[in-house]
């Protein structure tokens, strides 16, 4: 019973509150009506003031304005009145001016004509002068041209001569060269094989005896070898022809029973033919050639030009002569400079 009279108390203890609070929220409300009401007729009287004040600026406004406009347009007609009189007075001047400027004008074209047409007749006088002038230094000049050019193309040609003779010999030596060192490779392929072969039928014989031992058996004809091609004779002009030596030919016979081995033939022995290497004597030198020679000897190098000047001779002997040098190895060419062979 005690919590129940507990919870009733403070049931009413509630609803008090609730009441009081209901009380000055209407309260609360009925203040802030009544200050709504007040500021609203606050406003509409301030409302009716500033229109009041508003129409009265706005025909005052209206009546200035009405008295500017009229001021303007008699300020406007004044001011046009005195501008047109001002135009008048100018134009009059203006024609006067014009008319008078007219005639100064035509005064000095006139004059102006007269000295034009006299200065004209003095420049065609000193044109014709410079044009016959240039027409004579024109015709020295194309002289003087022509005598040019033909010197030029004449040394373009002793040049080009010159140069081509040198590309020829150039082309001669690397020619002459590389063929040397093509033989000289081939003549060492050459020994190689025949090295080769030899270890080879020394490897066979070796073989034969460690599998059959000594057998006493009718030894083979020798291998014939084939017969070489007939070597070239090796002209003064290219280097020396290896003659390749001949390959053996290895003859095989039949197997013969014996005892319970095979008798195996091996092949018959055969001499390595060493490359043999016919140069044809080189004849001996011209007196040009000699004296080309001795004076690469003594300058330690020359050119083409240089041996021809100094030597006396004409293109084409020296021309030979180097060609003739190159090919028998004496000399050697090198950026157009003729050398001693080393």
């Amino acid at each position: 019973m005690a919590f129940k009279d507990s919870w009733q108390q403070q049931r009413q203890v509630r609803l008090q509150q609730v009441a009081q609070r209901r009380q000055a929220v209407s309260a609360l409300l009925q203040a802030t009506h009544e200050q709504r009401q007040l500021n609203a007729s606050q406003l509409r009287s301030d409302l009716s003031l500033f229109r009041e004040t508003f129409a009265y600026d706005t025909s005052l406004r209206r009546q200035n304005l009405h008295q500017f406009c009229e001021t303007l347009q008699e300020q406007t007609q004044e001011f046009l009145a005195v501008a047109q009189a001002e135009r008048s007075l100018i134009s009059q001047q203006l024609r006067h001016d014009l008319s008078a400027f007219r005639s100064t004008l035509k005064q000095t074209v006139e004059s102006l004509r007269r000295e034009i047409q006299a200065d004209l007749q003095i420049l065609q006088i000193e044109v014709q002068a410079q044009l016959d002038d240039a027409r004579q230094q024109r015709i020295k000049n194309q002289v003087r041209h022509s005598r040019n050019l033909r010197i030029f193309v004449e040394q373009l040609h002793t040049t080009v001569d010159a140069f081509l003779a040198d590309c020829a010999l150039e082309r001669q030596e690397k020619a002459a060269q590389a063929q040397l060192d093509r033989e000289t490779e081939l003549a060492a392929l050459f020994k190689k094989f025949a090295e080769f072969r030899a270890q080879l039928q020394q490897y066979r014989t070796e073989l034969s005896h460690s599998v059959w031992g000594d057998i006493s058996e009718p030894a083979s004809q020798p291998a014939q070898p084939a017969t070489p091609k007939p070597v070239a004779v090796v002209e003064p002009v290219e280097p020396p022809v290896v003659k390749p030596a001949a390959k053996p030919i290895i003859v095989l016979k039949k197997p013969e029973k014996r005892g319970r081995g095979f008798q195996v033939a091996t092949s018959a022995p055969s001499t390595a033919v060493m490359p043999k290497i016919e140069v044809k004597a080189v004849p001996a030198l011209s007196s040009d050639e000699q004296r080309i020679y001795d004076y690469i000897a003594d300058m330690q190098g020359a050119r083409l030009t240089e041996i021809e000047s100094a030597l006396g001779i004409t293109r084409l002997q020296a021309v030979e002569g180097l060609r003739s040098l190159i090919q028998q190895g004496k000399i050697t060419q090198k950026d157009r400079v003729y050398l001693i062979h080393q």
